[in-house]
């Protein structure tokens, strides 16, 4: 099984220029936990809840007038949406991310894959969930610059 055929839905996105309020709706209205950023096309960062809690709320910043690239993750972790669900699963526990923008043949977003649509297929998937649910010590989030990694 490929990494393609867990894409149950669209893509869900926004342009780097957004403001933070669309993506906070946009999350809302989608369900979800993380918007992949985009910039002419191209996977630039994604923005997650947590990226609003710690990087706006805890600060006290003006949110009114912050972007997606006020607060994005940079460099996100993509997966060729043909790589195998054992292979996505491997990227995670690497990473210790719990998804994955999935890019098209062309570079494209396709989708979002989560650790928990992969659980579902997955042996190693599960595994890593287990992993993942022990906290290290001692995390850093050092910032990177801006461009998606194909894994």
């Amino acid at each position: 099984m490929r990494v393609r055929d867990l894409l149950a839905r669209e893509l869900v996105a926004v342009d780097a220029d957004a403001p933070l309020h669309t993506i906070a709706d946009k999350m809302r209205a989608q369900d979800v936990g993380m918007i992949p950023i985009l910039s002419a096309g191209k996977a630039v960062g994604v923005v997650t809840d947590r990226d609003l809690v710690l990087r706006v709320l805890a600060p006290i910043s003006e949110p009114s007038i912050m972007t997606a690239w006020d607060v994005m993750s940079r460099d996100p972790i993509c997966i060729d949406e043909e790589a195998t669900l054992e292979r996505a699963a491997e990227v995670m526990q690497e990473r210790r991310v719990r998804r994955l923008i999935v890019i098209g043949h062309d570079g494209t977003p396709k989708g979002v894959v989560s650790l928990s649509d992969l659980s579902r297929y997955s042996e190693k998937a599960l595994e890593v969930m287990r992993l993942l649910s022990i906290k290290p010590h001692n995390i850093r989030y050092p910032e990177k610059p801006i461009g998606a990694r194909r894994i």
